[in-house]
This record gives C-alpha cells, sequence and structure tokens, in this order.
C-alpha cells in the first residue's frame, strides 16, 4: 500500500508501468514466507519438551501456548523466543512502513510547486 503510494506521487502518469504484477507479488511473497517460517523455531524447541504420559488439552486446536503449558519443562526460554519473535515482526513491519512514508513525504516536498504539493497532501 505505501509503496502503491510512493509510485503513485513519484511517477503519477506511470504508476501501471512501475507497478507490475512480480512488483506486487513481492509483498505478498515476503509476507506469506515470513508467515510461515517464523514460527518454526518455536514449534522445533517446542518439540524438543519433557512431557508426562497424559497430557490434556482442553481445545479445539493444537494451541502452541497450551502444548507449551502442558510440559514438565522450563517454559521460559518458550516465552523469551515468542516475545522476539513478536518484536522482530512488529518493529520490522512498523520500520519499513515508516521508511516508506518517510520516502513518500521527500518525493512530496521535491515537488516546487505550492499548488502540486497540496493536491498530493489531499490524497
Amino acid at each position: 500500500m505505501a509503496y502503491d503510494c510512493y509510485v503513485a506521487v513519484r511517477h503519477p502518469l506511470h504508476s501501471l508501468i512501475h507497478m507490475t504484477p512480480y512488483i506486487n507479488a513481492a509483498p505478498v511473497t515476503s509476507a506469506w514466507l515470513t508467515a510461515l517460517l517464523l514460527p518454526v523455531p518455536a514449534v522445533v524447541q517446542t518439540s524438543q519438551m519433557a512431557f508426562d504420559n497424559l497430557a490434556y488439552i482442553y481445545h479445539c486446536f493444537c494451541d502452541h501456548l497450551a502444548v507449551v503449558q502442558a510440559s514438565c519443562s522450563d517454559t521460559t526460554p518458550h516465552a523469551l523466543i515468542g516475545f522476539c519473535i513478536a518484536m522482530v515482526v512488529s518493529l520490522l513491519s512498523l520500520l519499513l512502513v515508516l521508511l516508506s512514508y518517510a520516502h513518500i513525504l521527500a518525493s512530496v516536498l521535491r515537488i516546487s510547486s505550492r499548488e502540486g504539493r497540496s493536491k498530493v497532501f489531499s490524497t
């Protein structure tokens, strides 16, 4: 979304040329890969935990937190890795959005006419 806005501001008449299917698919692919690969360390770490012979999980689906709580092992490393994953995802996405909007703002400020800047800020 922010890249599309940046291209529309930077190259207003050529935005359809710059927004190719490959450019549109790249952020979607990276979001899917991130969502699929980020939980892998937590799953590997959970699979190495010690469990009792009988552990009941009262859920409709196998939730990661419920599995960790059912173990006999220390859950502190799991909480730490979960916190780290959440921070990386949150801060990285926030940083990318802020960076793209900073580029948009820099492009708008480079527009010489006052009318042009006001048109961009009105959208």
